[in-house]
């Protein structure tokens, strides 16, 4: 008999234990369940935000697409007016030798003039040198 009391509370023991047992699990089976609850709204929630963030990115990806059009439009007009600027940097040059050589041209004709002037004059007095020469020549044969 009192083995069959031994092995009674020994039975009622492990029946305490699995009911122990069996709570916990049903516990944590709710605690899972309640878990995936939330796992499961919180999916929900973030596949709507996507949802409403989808449009919303392919608008930025749009404008960023819009904003690089304009970037190289901007440095194609930036380069154009860079080369613009670069040829009338070279036609101001130009102008500048132009007039610096006009000015030298203008000089050298004055210069030019005043030589063949001072030509002229020494030509005349050499012909009158020459006259004045031939005079006396021919008077101091005649007498």
């Amino acid at each position: 008999m009192h083995a069959l009391l031994e092995e009674k509370k020994k039975l009622i023991s492990e029946v305490e234990k699995s009911r122990d047992e069996e709570q916990n699990s049903k516990k944590a089976m709710e605690s899972l369940g309640s878990t995936l609850h939330e796992v499961s709204a919180e999916a929900r929630e973030a596949k709507e935000n996507l949802l409403h963030i989808q449009p919303e990115s392919e608008s930025y990806d749009a404008q960023i697409e819009d904003l690089k059009l304009f970037l190289k439009s901007t440095n194609e007009k930036y380069n154009s007016m860079l080369d613009e600027a670069e040829w009338e940097q070279r036609e101001v040059q130009l102008v500048s030798c132009i007039k610096k050589n006009e000015e030298a041209k203008v000089s050298l004709e004055k210069e030019i003039k005043i030589l063949l002037y001072l030509l002229k004059e020494t030509e005349e007095e050499a012909n009158a040198k020459r006259e004045e020469k031939a005079q006396l020549k021919e008077k101091t044969e005649g007498s």
